[in-house]
């Protein structure tokens, strides 16, 4: 307001609503003096519910109304039109509109300038073209009259107040003192009419002459001839014009020095700009903030980037260090990653969207450059002593630039559970404390294999089972899966769960390839979150390796419950386990939309039917998608498993629609592995 106040013609600035609408968010004492109020009445007024139309003559109110949606369009309107004061006394003004921004908001930023004497003295002219230069004198500005026909320009007058004008910006502009005369300015003014105006700004004037012939009044701001980068003196003109013959058109223009308000606006400007910058930014690294963030996430949608790197990264133990060392020294270590991204990549592509995370977005960079940079962020993050863990992706495009960095976040927790498991001494906020009861119960033994058999379609002969996980209480109570396995991949630890179910199902083939079955096959499940890991495969073979069995005798299954994976990634993988000799299949099918194109992954061998379309088979319409979807997948070359198979009706209308295989309880329930044995495997 303070800064609204320096400005000597009517200011206000305008919040834009919705359909048109618009409210006051601030005007300056000008503004209110300019219509006869005080400015706390005025104030006082608006609250009460009076709308600005009010404050417009009511014939022009509908002219005023068609400037919004032009400013909106354009940014920017010029209009003359008349004002009711306090005393329901009507004045000429002239509004220069401008759409701007205000934290975040669009507004409008108008300033009001009184021309009703500038109108009268025009009036005045048409009465009688004998007075022009005594009614110049009566301007208080300077004003300059001249007419324009068949493209000859005379001067007809020059007026006092424009003769001190331009001695004194004469001054501003150089110091150099001038003592101009009516008849040098006149001769100077016939000798160009743009005589004032910088040679760069000429074609400012000469718009304001046309849009004269249109409007009661045209205005333009431009810089004084002999102004440079470094010392500019702006005016503000206005002008009014009249056909006053057949070719013959006059023309009536004002001259103020505005330089102090142009200087006055543009500090306010810049501090509009600072303050949206700072809203934009991280006080503390420099990089962009969330603000920033959720700004170009939504312009991502609208436009979408190519050849994108993805990092998603969070400062490792940075809740120890401000709970040990204060702020100060957690401060320092956020600054000190912050300044790894950016000498990879550059402030303006990373944003820091909270207290320890860390998103980089960079379009336009080849694969490989991508790679390479992130082996320097990497290098840099290990020679900090693993100062945060990282997670990256990079895509050929992308629209959705939020889904992709929850790839990458997904990344980042498989590389920040293997920093914690290796320090473990170290409190964590992500999940120290269910990680140490998930290492101490697997470890005791509270976790085991369940089997389910698994058959023919033609009959109840047991051809594989799969392999489940169950949690045993220290009461003996069986706990289902359904219960920890959400949380556990919610809290990205489900791998270590894989895993265990991985070791003891190769454990169970190797008992029973030592009596010499090398034909019944286990499934196990693993997470997506689990393939995330960069070295799950290297796990895998590593636990397999232990064990003597045939890998054509462990299949994987891939689950669905957690997306962290783009295809492209996933297909190299199923390809890597399929090169390796293991089965691959892909369970849940139908759950999820996604899981249809996964179909057409390479390496896929099997496809189970999820169990919620079994239960609603005798549904025709879910009939007939079951068939549609046994015959696609037949079509594709991949077996079919229907699970959740109970009644011997559900069989054999399975196998009437091709199905290979069941499970269900049917067959069995799942049940503990030895159990299992001496039940399906009794004869080995």
């Amino acid at each position: 307001m303070d800064i609204l106040n320096r400005f000597q013609s009517g200011m206000i600035i305008l919040k834009v609503l919705e359909n048109n609408h618009y409210s006051v968010l601030y005007f300056n004492d000008g503004f209110a003096a300019m219509l006869g109020y005080d400015r706390e009445e005025l104030q006082t007024a608006l609250d009460e519910g009076m709308d600005m139309a009010e404050l417009v003559y009511p014939a022009d109110r509908k002219r005023v109304a068609h400037v919004f949606p032009r400013v909106t369009e354009a940014g920017y309107e010029g209009k003359a039109f008349r004002m009711v004061q306090k005393k329901n006394n009507v004045i000429w003004v002239l509004g220069d509109y401008k759409r701007n921004e205000l934290d975040g908001e669009e507004v409008l930023c108008i300033s009001y300038i009184n021309i009703s004497q500038l109108i009268g003295e025009q009036i005045k002219l048409e009465e009688s073209n004998n007075m022009w230069m005594d009614i110049a004198n009566n301007v208080p500005l300077g004003m300059l009259i001249f007419s324009q026909e068949h493209d000859k320009t005379t001067t007809i007058a020059v007026n006092d107040s424009l003769v001190d004008f331009s001695n004194s910006v004469g001054y501003v502009l150089d110091g150099v003192v001038r003592d101009w005369s009516k008849e040098q300015l006149m001769m100077l003014f016939n000798q160009s009419i743009y005589t004032f105006c910088h040679e760069d700004d000429a074609y400012l004037v000469r718009d304001m002459l046309e849009q004269s012939k249109e409007n009661p009044v045209a205005d333009c701001r431009f810089r004084l001839r002999g102004s440079s980068d470094t010392n500019n003196v702006w005016i503000y003109s206005q002008c009014s014009s009249k056909q006053v013959s057949d070719g013959c058109r006059n023309y009536y223009v004002t001259f103020q020095n505005v330089t102090k308000e142009v200087v006055q606006e543009e500090e306010l400007r810049e501090n509009h700009e600072m303050l949206l910058d700072m809203s934009y930014r991280d006080a503390l690294t420099g990089v962009k903030n969330r603000n920033s963030y959720d700004q170009y996430i939504a312009y991502c949608k609208k436009n979408r980037q190519h050849h994108v790197g993805i990092v998603f990264a969070d400062v490792n133990g940075l809740k120890e260090i401000n709970d040990t060392m204060g702020h100060l020294q957690g401060d320092h270590m956020i600054s000190n990653f912050a300044r790894i991204l950016i000498e990879a990549f550059s402030k303006e592509h990373v944003f820091r969207i909270s207290g320890d995370e860390f998103v980089v977005v960079i379009p336009n960079i080849d694969k490989m450059e991508f790679q390479q940079r992130m082996k320097i962020v990497l290098n840099r993050v290990f020679d900090y002593d693993e100062i945060a863990s990282v997670g990256y992706i990079w895509k050929e495009s992308v629209s959705d630039i939020k889904r992709r960095a929850s790839q990458a976040e997904q990344l980042m927790y498989v590389e920040k559970q293997r920093y914690y498991e290796g320090k473990r001494a170290v409190k964590s906020k992500h999940r120290s404390k269910m990680l140490e009861d998930l290492m101490a119960e697997l470890e005791q033994g509270r976790y085991v294999m369940y089997l389910q058999p698994k058959s023919n379609i033609q009959d109840t002969n047991i051809v594989g089972a799969e392999a489940l996980v169950r949690k045993i209480t220290p009461q003996g109570e069986v706990v289902s899966p359904y219960e920890f396995v959400p949380i556990f991949e919610q809290e990205k630890l489900i791998s270590l769960i894989d895993y265990f179910i991985l070791e003891e199902a190769c454990k169970f083939l190797e008992r029973l390839a030592r009596k010499g079955n090398h034909q019944f096959k286990i499934s196990v499940n693993m997470s997506r979150v689990t393939m995330a890991e960069n070295d799950y495969i290297y796990k895998i073979i590593s636990i397999c390796n232990r064990y003597s069995f045939s890998r054509s005798q462990l299949e994987f299954e891939i689950t669905e419950s957690a997306q962290t994976m783009d295809n492209m990634r996933m297909e190299k993988d199923i390809a890597e386990l399929k090169g390796l000799g293991f089965g691959v299949s892909l369970d849940d099918v139908g759950t999820e939309y996604s899981s249809f194109p996964m179909l057409t992954l390479d390496g896929i061998d099997t496809v189970k039917l999820d169990r919620s379309f079994i239960v609603k088979m005798k549904n025709p319409k879910v009939d007939k998608l079951i068939s549609y979807i046994i015959e696609m997948s037949h079509d594709l070359g991949l077996y079919v498993i229907a699970e959740g198979v109970e009644t011997d009706e559900d069989r054999q209308s399975l196998r009437d629609k091709c199905c290979d295989m069941y499970q269900g309880y049917l067959l069995s329930r799942p049940i503990p592995a030895e159990e299992f044995k001496e039940r399906f495997l009794n004869n080995i």
